[in-house]
């Protein structure tokens, strides 16, 4: 189920459902702990002794945000109740505290009491067991707590508080939860419950013919009760609306610092909104999350709640291209912490508090390393850290990353190659699934030393600089008399660790041309991208780039190659941008590409990782950060040949 709407502040951070109930709570470390884990926080209607839950049918949704902004502009219409909500959902843009501004409509030519309810059915620390939920008078509110974490929940009007609150057991022997006390309209109140809990609240407005009021609900954040209480007391208490305005401006602020002017409005706002997607997913300790959609562990009891050092850095560089340079440095500081003293190469992924996260890869490939690794992560790294700098110059950041990750990452990549080919020795691919010696992995690592020779020239180091230069020539000339494949004038996907080429045809080859490992106009990169081109496009009315032949994952027919992935689509486009011979060809490559995606997003903007090739329904998860930064990096690019790049 896709996620349309997203908040984020990197201290908190919640994802709604494409029904408005809340799915995803992560707070105090965004991607580390989700304290809904898919269970809802949803809202519900009671009116002339009907009742309906938001999630339910009847209800005509529209989930999309202000311009330029995030935060949440949602309509909502039942006729058979005769009542239409419009929301308004913030998160302050410092502190945790999300809050919703409701304007409670009655479309019946009578005068009618509405009441409201909101319940929330958490997990705190990712288990229900040992959860509290109490009502506490001092702020008319319910707080969920267990131990550093508690959650407050209140809602009122201009005039009144609760109406009504209860807390009980749910999802244990014969309780279903408080929820279900909601729909007769009243609830019985109990103030305090203990293990396996949720809540319901109520609020009730009096409404006149064809009249509106609104009210407020909010949840405060705190790592106790008494910082919930007195948080929600200092942050405005009753007047705790007020946040929503400061996010409002916040956000608007924030984009004023993008460099990128694109000369279609519509495409920018497109752009922007993706800028600030990412930055829902990215914690303020520095981890860049791939992705943070609870419905994935429906095929897998794990999330994308990670940090991959690859798609970590390719973000990174979109960062620096959008101004938000802040982003970038924590992200480069947080990976200086991954390395391990016995080993120069990062690990296949993380957590967002830098232990090390769940993998699949066995260890019984690993020779000079404790545990697998995926070269690429850490040759993106160096590469990332040396586009940052190009963004940036500073220098003295540089100067201290790289003794501890730079060099010792690029000596690595120089040491571990094969001493009879000199081909890099064997590791995981981009796409987790195969041990090998890949093209796109080569690719990379021709790009982080020649990357990490440039730092290493601002640094005067230049022994190593000739050194990593060197190594990445030899590496870019294997990519040519080893890794091309001249009877499909395409290049081999890999080579096995016993030297067997693999010629599947894979999307991620254009890394050759898209990194500079080769030039973008060598006579193997173009016909690489033709290549792959006519196998690997879906040829549906979806349409789209998939990843590559006999793709497995979320596989829906095998009337193609596979499914068509955001990330691998844009990556055509940019190669057809960048051997463009004209501005009309390069503005038709953009805008055909751009409106391909427009049409694959949420009406909020929001993208999946891959879609369906008939349907276009979002498969696996929703947002996927990658996905957003690879249409980040395609706007970047035309912005940048194209001449309107500007610095506002």
């Amino acid at each position: 189920m896709p996620r349309p709407l997203v908040l984020g502040n990197g201290h908190c951070m919640i994802q709604f459902d494409d029904r408005y109930s809340i799915r995803d709570l992560f707070y105090p470390i965004v991607g580390h702990q989700n304290h809904l884990g898919g269970h809802p926080i949803r809202m519900g209607v009671w009116v002339e002794n009907q009742f309906s839950w938001l999630d339910s049918d009847g209800w005509h949704r529209q989930i999309r945000y202000e311009d330029s902004t995030l935060v949440g502009d949602c309509v909502f219409e039942h006729s058979g109740l005769g009542i239409r909500l419009h929301c308004t959902d913030a998160l302050d843009p410092v502190h945790p505290c999300y809050v919703r501004k409701i304007r409670v409509e009655n479309l019946r030519s009578h005068s009618r009491e509405v009441r409201v309810f909101f319940t929330h059915d958490l997990r705190i620390a990712e288990t229900d067991i040992g959860d509290t939920a109490a009502y506490i008078p001092a702020v008319d509110g319910i707080v969920h707590y267990k131990g550093k974490h508690a959650f407050l929940f209140t809602a009122f009007t201009a005039s009144h508080g609760l109406h009504q609150y209860t807390t009980g057991l749910k999802a244990f022997k014969d309780s279903v939860g408080t929820w279900l006390d909601a729909e007769d309209g009243e609830l019985h109140p109990n103030p305090i419950s203990q293990g396996s809990v949720d809540s319901t609240i109520s609020v009730r407005v009096a409404l006149e013919a064809n009249a509106d009021e609104m009210l407020t609900y909010c949840m405060v954040c705190a790592p106790s009760i008494e910082e919930s209480v007195s948080r929600f007391i200092e942050w405005g208490g009753r007047d705790i609306g007020k946040r929503i305005g400061y996010a409002r401006s916040y956000w608007k602020s924030c984009l004023k610092s993008n460099r990128v002017t694109l000369p279609d409005s519509r495409t920018q706002e497109f752009y922007e909104r993706s800028l600030l997607t990412i930055r829902t997913q990215i914690d303020n300790g520095g981890a860049i999350l791939a992705a943070n959609d609870s419905d994935i562990m429906e095929t897998n009891r794990a999330t994308y709640s990670f940090v991959w050092p690859r798609d970590g850095a390719l973000v990174a560089t979109i960062l620096d291209d959008a101004g938000h340079t802040e982003l970038s440095q924590r992200y480069h500081q947080f990976c200086e912490g991954l390395l391990t003293p016995d080993e120069p190469f990062f690990r296949h992924k993380f957590s967002p508090d830098g232990s090390l996260g769940a993998s699949w890869h066995p260890f019984e490939h690993s020779t000079e390393f404790s545990s697998p690794i995926q070269e690429d992560e850490s040759a993106l790294t160096v590469w990332s850290i040396a586009q940052h700098f190009e963004s940036v110059g500073d220098i003295e950041r540089i100067a201290r990353w790289y003794p501890k990750m730079i060099k010792r990452i690029c000596d690595k990549m120089v040491e571990f190659r094969d001493a009879k080919t000199g081909e890099p020795k064997p590791s995981w691919d981009l796409w987790e699934e195969r041990f090998g010696i890949h093209t796109n992995t080569l690719a990379t690592i021709c790009a982080g030393l020649a990357g990490g020779a440039k730092l290493a020239r601002v640094l005067g180091d230049e022994p190593s600089a000739e050194r990593w230069n060197s190594a990445s020539l030899e590496f870019a000339e294997l990519l040519k008399s080893r890794f091309w494949n001249e009877d499909l004038a395409a290049f081999y996907r890999m080579r096995h660790p016993d030297g067997t080429p693999d010629s599947t045809l894979d999307s991620s080859t254009l890394a050759v041309g898209l990194l500079g490992a080769l030039p973008v106009d060598s006579v193997q990169v173009k016909q690489n991208a033709q290549t792959l081109r006519s196998a690997l496009w879906v040829n549906s009315p979806v349409g789209g780039m998939a990843r590559y032949q006999g793709d497995y994952y979320f596989r829906r027919t095998d009337d193609f190659a596979g499914n068509p992935w955001v990330i691998c689509t844009h990556w055509l486009a940019q190669t057809d941008l960048m051997l463009a011979e004209s501005s009309d060809s390069r503005t038709a490559i953009f805008e055909q590409v751009m409106q391909w995606t427009r049409a694959r997003a949420t009406e909020s903007g929001i993208l999946a990782e891959q879609y369906h090739p008939y349907t276009g329904e979002p498969l696996s998860v929703s947002p996927l950060t990658w996905s957003h930064a690879e249409v980040c990096r395609t706007c970047q690019l035309f912005a940048s040949l194209e001449g309107s790049k500007a610095v506002n």
